[in-house]
């Protein structure tokens, strides 16, 4: 997945470059602030996947099974992009504006994580509760 994400990242600056040639000042700045935003995700998508095994790790470090880590891990990678998909959301019409709005939201959201160290974020320790008490039977599903 590393390998994807940096060809995807690759392309994509490639696809920057060519609509936006650095090389015109008229396109230096747009080039400049798509750039920025195309080496965060990167980064933030890195970090993001670099997390799951340390979060495997501390799961079956507490005494749960091998299958029963994966399905945290499953809990925990859904509440991270439930939680993407709620920031980037910001309006029912898919205008430019609104999606570059929506990615920026979503750009600054993965920065709190990354700050945090991914697994300590607040939305992971609350899907991680939510899921436990699910599985006791203790909350209902809606």
């Amino acid at each position: 997945m590393m390998k994807k994400l940096a060809n995807n990242r690759t392309q994509f600056q490639t696809a920057i470059d060519i609509s936006f040639s650095p090389e015109k000042a008229a396109h230096s700045k747009t080039n400049a602030v798509c750039s920025h935003i195309l080496r965060l995700g990167y980064f933030q998508e890195v970090g993001f996947l670099e997390s799951i095994l340390p979060f495997d790790q501390m799961m079956t470090g507490v005494g749960l099974s091998s299958a029963e880590s994966w399905n945290k891990c499953l809990t925990y990678v859904v509440a991270v992009f439930t939680r993407i998909f709620e920031v980037r959301t910001v309006s029912e019409y898919k205008t430019l504006g609104s999606m570059i709005y929506g990615m920026m939201r979503a750009t600054y959201l993965m920065e709190s994580y990354t700050e945090l160290g991914w697994i300590r974020h607040p939305d992971v320790s609350s899907a991680l509760v939510l899921a436990s008490l699910q599985r006791k039977g203790r909350v209902k599903r809606t």
